[in-house]
């Protein structure tokens, strides 16, 4: 299953050819944890046309992750509720993803948690501000 995932990967950032969505999906349904965080990851991303019932098949993916234990689910979870403009579910999911994994990182984005951020999509919600020192 590493060697598929290895090639969708490959084929996501451009270093061959093919289609990574049907490998992906293969992938989730056999319960592979790192092609179910990339399916929905993709199928969440604001810069793709996505259906909202994509939207919330990548959700439940997440959702499932998560609850299985899975951290980067837990941070996926919180990135897309923060890019949707949903700051009361971006803190739950990013506090439980700080429980349960304790990544520095993390831990940062919690103790810090601004409400306006320097990423491009934030202009759609009026949360858009500089870029600080800190940032880089």
């Amino acid at each position: 299953m590493n060697r598929l995932f290895d090639r969708a990967d490959a084929i996501l950032k451009g270093k061959a050819n093919g289609h990574a969505l049907p490998i992906l999906e293969a992938l989730s349904i056999r319960g592979h944890l790192s092609a179910r965080n990339a399916l929905a990851t993709i199928l969440t991303d604001p810069r793709r046309i996505s259906r909202k019932v994509e939207v919330e098949r990548a959700l439940k993916l997440m959702r499932t992750d998560a609850f299985g234990g899975d951290a980067a689910a837990l941070y996926n979870l919180a990135i897309h509720y923060r890019n949707t403009g949903d700051m009361r579910r971006y803190r739950h999911w990013l506090a439980r993803a700080v429980r349960r994994s304790g990544d520095p990182h993390d831990v940062r984005e919690l103790h810090i948690f601004e409400t306006r951020f320097p990423h491009a999509i934030m202009r759609r919600f009026r949360r858009l501000r500089p870029y600080r020192k800190r940032d880089a």
